[in-house]
C-alpha cells in the first residue's frame, strides 16, 4: 500500500499554538505533534513547509524525537 502524502505547513502551527497557548505553547505542541505525527505517520509521508531556516526547524524536529515521523522538511514552492 502506497502511503499517501500529508502536508504540514509548520508556520501556521506555531501561530496557532503560541496564539493559544502563550509562554507554554512549545511543551503543549510538542506534546500534541508526538501523538499526532506518530498516528499520521503509520498511514501517510509526512511533509513539513515552512518559510523559516530548513536546517533550524530540522534540528528542532530532532531534539524534540520527531524527525523519526517526518519524511521530509522543506520551503514552499513557488
Amino acid at each position: 500500500m502506497t502511503k499517501s502524502q500529508v502536508y504540514i505547513f509548520f508556520d501556521d502551527v506555531i501561530r496557532e499554538y503560541r496564539q493559544y497557548y502563550g509562554e507554554e505553547y512549545e511543551t503543549v505542541m510538542v506534546k500534541n505533534l508526538t501523538k499526532y505525527l506518530r498516528n499520521f505517520s503509520k498511514t501517510s509521508q509526512i511533509i513539513i513547509i515552512t518559510n523559516q531556516n530548513i536546517s533550524e526547524i530540522t534540528d528542532w524536529f530532532l531534539q524534540k524525537n520527531l524527525f523519526q515521523f517526518v519524511e521530509k522538511i522543506s520551503n514552499p514552492v513557488i
